[in-house]
C-alpha cells in the first residue's frame, strides 16, 4: 500500500498492518558502524583529556568540529568506504574533520602532540594563513566592513603581539582578566559593532591555563551580540 493511500483508509484497516521498529543500525553495514565507533572513540578521547585541563562543559566535540553530529561521521564513512579500505576511510574522515575544525580542535590535538603531529601540520597547511595575515586583511578592508572585527586568541599574557606598525592605531588589545564583570565585557564588545567606532579591531587575549573556565562565557556573549546585531539589521532593512 502506498503511503499516500493511508489517508483514504479507515483506522481499523490500518491497525491490521504489521508494525516493526526499525533502528538505524539495521540499515547500515556492520563494518560502517565499526569504523564510525572507532572515530567517535577517538574524538571522545579529547573529552577525557579536557576534563583534566578545562571546564566541565568545555571542550565538547561540537566546539572542535563545526556542525558536528554522530550521523555526520557515519555518512562520511559510508560515502568513502570500499571493501577492505578501513584505514584509508579513517584517514579520509580525519581530513574532513580538519576541514570543518575550529582552533579548539588543534588545541586539543596539541595535548598529545607526538601522536597527532601530522594532523596539526595538516591543519596549518590547509588554513595557510597566519595571525598577522588575518589582521592585515581585516584592517586593509575596514572600509568595506560596516562594523569592527573581534578576535580572541589563546596566548601567553606576558608575550607581546607585534602588530604591523602602520596599523597599530586601529587595534585595541585587551585582556579577558581585566574585565570586572560580564556586563563590562558585553559593553566593550558592543562598541565594536557601532558604525561610529574609530578602531577597526578588538583583540581579546586569553590566558588559557588560568581563564579556561570563562571561555564558554566569552563565546556565548560574542555569539549572542552578533545574532542580536543581525536581527536588528534585518528589522531595519524591512522598515526601509
Amino acid at each position: 500500500m502506498l503511503l499516500n493511500d493511508t489517508e483514504k483508509k479507515d483506522p481499523p484497516f490500518l491497525n491490521r498492518f504489521e508494525k516493526n521498529m526499525i533502528d538505524i543500525h539495521q540499515l547500515i553495514q556492520p563494518v560502517h558502524w565499526t569504523i564510525t565507533r572507532e572515530l567517535l572513540a577517538w574524538l571522545s578521547g579529547f573529552l577525557e583529556l579536557s576534563t583534566v585541563t578545562t571546564a566541565k562543559h568545555f571542550i565538547l566535540i561540537q566546539h572542535m568540529i563545526v556542525n558536528f553530529n554522530c550521523h555526520y561521521v557515519c555518512n562520511l564513512v559510508i560515502d568513502h568506504y570500499k571493501q577492505d579500505e578501513q584505514e584509508s576511510t579513517i584517514k579520509y574522515c580525519k581530513d574532513k574533520f580538519i576541514c570543518a575544525s575550529s582552533f579548539d580542535f588543534v588545541l586539543m590535538l596539541t595535548l598529545n602532540h607526538q601522536e597527532n603531529s601530522s594532523l596539526i601540520q595538516q591543519y596549518y597547511d590547509r588554513k595557510k594563513i597566519s595571525f598577522n595575515d588575518i589582521i592585515i586583511d581585516i584592517l586593509e578592508n575596514k572600509n568595506k566592513n560596516k562594523y569592527g572585527q573581534i578576535i580572541y586568541t589563546y596566548t601567553q599574557i606576558y608575550e607581546t603581539i607585534h602588530y604591523p606598525n602602520i596599523l597599530d592605531n586601529n587595534i585595541d588589545e585587551v585582556k579577558l582578566a581585566n574585565f570586572i564583570s560580564e556586563l563590562e565585557l558585553i559593553n566593550k564588545v558592543k562598541q565594536y559593532y557601532q558604525p561610529s567606532m574609530q578602531k577597526s579591531l578588538l583583540i581579546i587575549r586569553i590566558d588559557y591555563h588560568k581563564e579556561k573556565n570563562h571561555l564558554l562565557l566569552l563565546k556565548r556573549n560574542l555569539l549572542n551580540i552578533y545574532n542580536e546585531l543581525n536581527v536588528l539589521n534585518t528589522n531595519m532593512n524591512k522598515t526601509i
